[in-house]
């Protein structure tokens, strides 16, 4: 049972002074409004937080339907509609059966009640959640899921206690290591493996770790960044005027490809493409002034 406490309109303040006035002539905007498309929705803060709370007003209603569940089926229909086509007058009657200045006036009816009530909403029918298949952890999972933790705090160490940042390194390369030591060449392991040495700050041991995890496509964005930013400081530094051809941009930044498409997309990714964008813009530019 899902437990939906009283609606707040507006604020607290508004709220009460309507529970003391339920008579209270409330002004509610037309309705063709909130069905508007959304870049077309109001931004004035005020304007926004009505628009909002009519929002939850109707969706209020229609779940608000006792036994009957009609209002449910058709919010149900609306919804399925609405993804499909844009909301007019006469999709949303042929859904509910009122056009919006019905509608409306049913919402400001509904909203005295509303303030006031708790709704309670209970599916027809409930089933068990499926169980899970438990098994132990292997070695390798072991290794790679506890030395992911210790590589974590890393981080955190180095910044409020740096003095103890070799310990935690230390730490969490024994715990990645001792599966990888067995013979364990599972790509996730890998790639924690290159990210612990990127977050100790060793980019050269790194490398090979994240290459393999690289080739094996493992799902793990940031060891495409980590790649592709070893990649492109090296290619940076070598370069004579400390510039990178079009042709050394796009190799370096080939990695990011794949991370683009993994989830969740980071930050920094975006960042290094925008900076070897950056480089290539300016070959171009010296190419042509103009």
């Amino acid at each position: 049972m899902v437990v939906v406490r009283p609606l707040i309109w507006l604020s607290d303040a508004a709220t009460s002074e309507l529970k003391k006035n339920p008579r209270k002539a409330v002004e509610l905007p037309a309705l063709a409004t909130l069905f508007s498309p959304p870049w077309l929705a109001p931004t004035e803060e005020a304007a926004a937080r009505l628009w909002q709370a009519q929002a939850a007003l109707f969706i209020r209603w229609a779940l608000d339907d006792g036994s009957s569940h009609a209002r449910r089926a058709a919010l149900h229909e609306f919804v399925r509609r609405a993804g499909t086509q844009p909301v007019t007058e006469e999709m949303f009657r042929a859904c509910f059966g009122l056009g919006f200045a019905e509608m409306e006036e049913q919402l400001r009816l509904y909203l005295p009640h509303a303030i006031r009530s708790t709704l309670y909403l209970r599916p027809e029918k409930t089933s068990e959640p499926p169980m899970p298949k438990l098994r132990d952890a292997t070695d390798s999972e072991v290794s790679r899921i506890k030395g992911g933790l210790d590589r974590m705090e890393i981080a955190y160490v180095q910044a409020v206690y740096p003095h103890f940042t070799s310990r935690y390194v230390a730490q969490a390369r024994r715990t990645l290591r001792k599966s990888y030591d067995q013979g364990d060449r599972d790509p996730r392991l890998l790639a924690e493996l290159g990210l612990c040495e990127c977050d100790a700050g060793d980019d050269v041991a790194a490398r090979p770790f994240l290459e393999a995890a690289v080739l094996a496509r493992v799902v793990r964005p940031r060891v495409y960044y980590e790649l592709a930013r070893i990649d492109y400081q090296a290619t940076l530094r070598q370069a004579a005027d400390g510039r990178l051809t079009v042709d050394e941009a796009v190799a370096v930044l080939q990695p990011l490809a794949i991370a683009l498409k993994q989830a969740p997309p980071l930050a920094r990714t975006y960042d290094l493409i925008a900076e070897g964008q950056i480089q290539r813009w300016r070959e171009w530019a010296q190419k042509d002034p103009v």
